[in-house]
């Protein structure tokens, strides 16, 4: 019996039948949809936390993240590891991991692909078409370090462009540490990466289309420790300008 995670065969092409020659086959695939319970126990092991230190070693920032492949790639928000020199990642399972490169980042986009040093990990599928607005969507992360709170809500807005970025608008809450994880919809596919939320108004919170990922540039990997040389004299110019 073939499977797939978020998909169910439900038949081939041609439909099978006794032949005489040689036949191709195609399998017929269609989205699995999950309830709420089983989305999370599908999901949450494929998700980390990301607790970002700088090279003092002290603390300056958490976040979410998730793996992409199952060879330790992970998505997360460039601001997640903006300012860091070191960063550990904990899975699910309570392991943890030293970041060993940051294979891509775009301070603009705000994404980074990250590595650890693990294989056969669990991953999320990422959607390639755009959501509806109306559809419902859940978020799983560290909201405020409280490790894989699972929200849901609906896409308030499909598409909400920003400076040329795509965003996803959406009424499931986030906090903050929820940064860099995913938002999934009821297949459990990834469709967006939440981002932020505005803290003025009512459940106005905001994913970053995960189509957004294919325009990072991982041509150059590097460590963390070279991150930090290449981006901290502007991390703190930031934080000069802000106080």
């Amino acid at each position: 019996e073939l499977s797939l995670f978020g998909y169910e065969l439900t038949g081939w092409e041609p439909a099978i039948s006794p032949a005489s020659g040689s036949i191709q086959y195609t399998a017929q695939w269609t989205a699995t949809t999950y309830s709420p319970e089983a989305l999370y126990a599908a999901i949450a092991p494929g998700v980390v936390e990301i607790v970002v230190s700088d090279s003092y070693h002290d603390e300056i920032s958490l976040g979410s993240g998730f793996f992409i492949d199952d060879e330790g790639t992970i998505a997360t928000n460039y601001h997640v590891i903006e300012g860091g020199y070191s960063a550990k990642v904990t899975d699910s399972a309570g392991e943890t991991y030293d970041v060993e490169e940051v294979l891509a980042y775009d301070q603009t986009i705000d994404l980074a692909l990250l590595k650890v040093d693990t294989a056969d990990n669990d991953y999320l599928l990422l959607v390639n078409e755009p959501v509806r607005t109306g559809e419902t969507v859940y978020a799983i992360g560290s909201s405020l370090g409280l490790t894989n709170t699972f929200s849901s809500g609906i896409v308030s807005t499909a598409s909400r462009e920003y400076d040329g970025v795509r965003y996803i608008q959406t009424t499931a809450p986030i906090s903050h540490g929820n940064s860099g994880g995913p938002l999934v919809d009821i297949h459990g596919r990834v469709v967006g990466i939440n981002t932020m939320t505005m803290t003025d108004g009512q459940n106005l919170n905001f994913a970053l289309d995960i189509r957004e990922l294919d325009d990072l540039d991982t041509s150059s990997p590097m460590s963390m420790e070279d991150f930090w040389d290449e981006t901290s004299s502007e991390y703190f110019a930031s934080i000069d300008q802000t106080g």
